[in-house]
């Protein structure tokens, strides 16, 4: 599932883009930037898909018009008439709109408790440090706080990553042995 959140920096329109798994509710790539562009749009779903390999079935989105256009440059989306064996694996795209098919109530459960962090946060004003704010919110979302929809932390049903009780100081270690 991909969503994007606006954001207004010192006045000027920015977007924080996220792709996450329904079932595990592991974040699984992000990007805060100035312009929600084909390109930029891209680039997050490029790591989702190096970060997933071949798991990707089905992606769901909001009725953004640029998202066929990037799961074609990602993925290789398609029609299904047109699939052959030589060309790149199909996926389904899953529109949701939430005037017509439901919402994309996880995705949206997860950017209002973004919004409730971030509005009261000091150095939100500049896009660099909003960019580092919210990969930290990322680390926290994967790996320190429980979802309390699953009574689990996101990481515990997406990898065979094991952390004991000081989560942060455990990635911390890991992240100084992979250098």
């Amino acid at each position: 599932m991909s969503d994007e959140m606006e954001y207004s920096v010192k006045g000027i329109q920015a977007w924080f883009v996220d792709v996450m798994d329904t079932k595990t509710r592991y974040m699984v790539s992000s990007d805060f930037m100035r312009s929600r562009t084909i390109e930029r749009l891209v680039e997050v779903m490029k790591l989702a898909k190096i970060k997933t390999g071949e798991q990707v079935k089905v992606i769901t989105t909001d009725g953004l018009q640029g998202y066929p256009r990037v799961l074609r440059k990602t993925f290789g989306l398609q029609s299904p008439c047109h699939a052959s064996s030589r060309t790149k694996s199909m996926i389904i795209h899953n529109v949701v709109i939430a005037s017509e098919r439901g919402f994309n109530h996880k995705i949206e459960r997860l950017h209002n408790s973004i919004r409730e962090r971030t509005k009261i946060m000091r150095g939100f004003g500049e896009i660099n440090s909003a960019k580092l704010i919210m990969k930290g919110y990322e680390i926290f979302y994967n790996f320190c706080r429980k979802h309390q929809a699953l009574n689990k932390y996101p990481y515990e049903l997406a990898t065979d990553l094991k952390l004991g009780n000081n989560k942060w100081l455990d990635l911390i270690k890991l992240s100084k042995s992979k250098r």
